[in-house]
């Protein structure tokens, strides 16, 4: 078991540091090292808590709410997806993404929120915007926008159109049930064709595809169903 001397050396620090010495270490050790940060940010929540410093126990509450991770966190986190943390280094982004896809597929809508929050930690640990933007359900490159339509490299255009509007129809569907189950008054969407600027995107679709399913929204109540 480490013990408080061993954090002290881990951040380059010893016990007669100030706070704000000790904070000051921990800061260039994380940004030396990105890698270990995890470990960083453990020794600094060991030493808050052994110092009883209200100064450090704040600094780390907010670290944490910033996405510093404990390594037992990490590990949970690696567990929860069914990977051993000890060989997680030999694994790239895009296994770890389609693993969490995987297991996405089979939990239960509330347990949806926590399989993100640690595929988020995952994501910090390594320091990975992609795994980050995955967790946080975004879609904001052009691969992304491919993984939420469904759709390969190798697809023609013409069947993303398509795929719009299904996806389109389909979030629909589930705000009218959901207008239906709260007996309030939500907001749908009906499909809409209008010109897509594709060349925003780093790797553009081809210049045939012109026009794509946009949501033009209205409003509904139960009664409307």
């Amino acid at each position: 078991m480490l013990t408080h001397y061993s954090y002290y050396a881990s951040l380059g620090a010893v016990g007669d540091f100030s706070d704000a010495l000790i904070l000051f270490a921990f800061a260039r050790q994380t940004a030396v090292d990105v890698d270990n940060k995890s470990y960083y940010y453990e020794c600094l929540a060991d030493l808050a808590v052994g110092r009883k410093s209200e100064e450090l126990e704040m600094q780390v509450a907010v670290l944490g709410s910033q996405g510093f991770t404990t390594r037992r966190e990490v590990d949970t986190a690696y567990r929860y997806f069914g990977i051993d943390p000890s060989h997680a280094i030999h694994l790239n982004d895009e296994h770890i993404i389609g693993t969490f896809k995987s297991r996405l597929s089979d939990v239960s809508a509330a347990m949806v929120e926590d399989t993100r929050r640690q595929l988020r930690i995952i994501g910090e640990a390594r320091d990975s915007a992609v795994i980050r933007a995955e967790a946080a359900g975004a879609l904001e490159t052009y691969e992304q926008a491919l993984s939420w339509l469904d759709l390969s490299h190798d697809q023609a255009d013409d069947f993303v159109p398509t795929m719009v509007s299904l996806k389109v129809c389909l979030l629909s569907h589930c705000l009218l049930h959901l207008s239906a189950s709260l007996d309030n008054e939500l907001t749908v969407c009906r499909p809409q064709t209008i010109q897509a600027p594709w060349k925003q995107h780093a790797k553009p679709f081809s210049s045939s595809l012109n026009t794509v399913t946009a949501i033009d929204c209205v409003s509904t109540s139960r009664t409307a169903i």
